[in-house]
């Protein structure tokens, strides 16, 4: 019977802490707050944080010994977050974004958050109090004496499974599932969550689904791993670590992108997860990730910023392989039809056509190598303008494709 109890016990720490972790990475995935136009916000985010997803999971390893007290700790939760939403409630305060459903329309609160976060705290808090009602026997480790260090293990185990079981969930998630944008070349960060380095991957994996399901079905959507070890750096790490960094890829053509032995043009950013956040963990889905050899273009830019003056258009010439892949083709001509006119640029030997100081406004690009013809262009370089007119200091790209 003692071992059913035990076992029980374990049962309801584990599940609380995992409910706990589904919360952090829930408050995680919601957009970022400014600190300087939305400070009021960080005080429930924290509070929610705190309440319902740290001291819950605590108060779980807490109770594998002291379930009394753990119990008395959900209370305690129960009711200050009881008081603290009617107040907000009652005073027609801010409510915390995290428990409202907001559309077009208006933002009203959602019932079924509200009762989850109180849920997190009361089943719990029941459980352990029966427990010490019954005279149940604590069912954490008997070897380990000590108060403080029963806290201090307590804190430790609710932080590690929490932890781990965010950032599994984090890694889980996708955002987008196709690319339908041309993204730009860029020389300075695009965003605070942009991370840009040359590094060198050493290992992958598959992340989703299995590898049976990616060779049934050849074009399913998959999610890869990889292991990098930053060789440059441009911008976006944390400070504490440019040394090894973790990407993951998602897309749904054949074949690794990512592959173990060569080195890569970065351009990643963090996901908005709950602890991805504060780790070398990034997403590099629709961005100019790309292999050293095919991202002369952007080191290009990078180095050479900016124009101070006028309009830059840059580019690839190339053409496709026998194997799926593209190759530089020098020496092409391209014809750029714009305000200033039709200027033909020439490719040089890495097959990248650049021109600056052009002036504002719409353009259209295409190639005129002798009687070759455009095998591929994208829609922003077959039609005039692209999102909006180019403006002066604007860098923009097209790769054309010949056969």
């Amino acid at each position: 019977m003692q071992q059913i109890k035990r076992v029980l016990g374990w049962t309801v720490a584990s599940l609380t802490m995992i409910a706990c972790s589904c919360w952090l990475a829930y408050l995680g995935s919601r957009p970022v707050e400014s600190l300087g136009t939305a400070a009021s916000r960080w005080p429930s985010t924290l509070a929610l944080l705190v309440l319902v997803a740290f001291v819950p999971s605590c108060a779980s390893s807490l109770a594998l010994w002291f379930p009394k007290r753990a119990a008395l700790l959900l209370v305690f939760c129960v009711v200050f977050l009881g008081i603290w939403l009617a107040a907000l409630r009652i005073g027609h305060a801010g409510f915390p974004a995290e428990l409202l459903e907001i559309s077009v329309q208006s933002a009203r609160v959602k019932m079924s958050y509200v009762v989850f976060t109180f849920l997190l705290l009361v089943l719990p808090g029941l459980f352990w109090f029966a427990t010490v009602r019954r005279n149940w026997l604590p069912v954490g480790p008997t070897a380990i004496i000590g108060q403080y260090r029963i806290a201090a293990i307590a804190i430790v185990i609710a932080g590690v499974v929490v932890s781990i079981a965010a950032i599994l969930m984090d890694l889980h998630i996708h955002d987008w599932a196709e690319c339908h944008f041309l993204v730009p070349p860029f020389s300075r960060q695009q965003s605070p969550e942009q991370v840009v380095f040359n590094g060198r991957v050493i290992k992958t994996g598959l992340i989703w689904p299995s590898r049976l399901s990616v060779e049934q079905q050849p074009t399913i959507l998959r999610k890869y791993w990889a292991v990098t070890i930053v060789d440059k750096h441009f911008w976006g790490l944390p400070w504490w670590d440019h040394e090894i960094v973790i990407v993951t890829l998602l897309q749904r053509s054949p074949g690794d992108f990512l592959r173990p032995g060569e080195t890569y043009f970065i351009d990643a950013r963090h996901r908005p997860g709950s602890l991805t956040r504060v780790l070398p963990v990034f997403e590099t889905s629709c961005s100019r990730t790309a292999r050293l050899e095919d991202a002369e273009l952007d080191l290009r830019v990078l180095r050479d910023g900016n124009p101070q003056n006028g309009v830059r258009i840059i580019g690839r010439t190339v053409r496709g392989t026998f194997d799926h892949r593209s190759e530089p083709l020098p020496r092409t001509r391209v014809l750029i039809n714009g305000p200033a006119g039709q200027i033909i640029a020439t490719s040089d030997q890495d097959g990248i056509y650049d021109v600056s100081g052009l002036p504002p406004g719409e353009y259209a690009i295409g190639a005129q190598a002798n009687d070759e013809q455009v095998a591929l262009q994208h829609p922003d370089c077959i039609f005039r303008g692209w999102d909006q007119p180019a403006k002066s200091g604007d860098i923009r790209e097209c790769l054309v494709s010949v056969k």
